[in-house]
């Protein structure tokens, strides 16, 4: 029982920061992309 949760709970944290990093990249990435870039391209 511990043994599993110690090894499964780390992991669960992990898989949680990586979806709110990929998520938050993402996020960022449509607004630069939205706003920033396309007006850079246009110039």
């Amino acid at each position: 029982g511990l043994g599993v949760a110690i090894f499964a709970v780390p992991i669960l944290v992990v898989i949680q920061v990586m979806s709110g990093l990929f998520w938050g990249g993402a996020t960022v990435y449509k607004l630069l992309n939205g706003s920033g870039f396309e007006a850079m391209d246009e110039v």
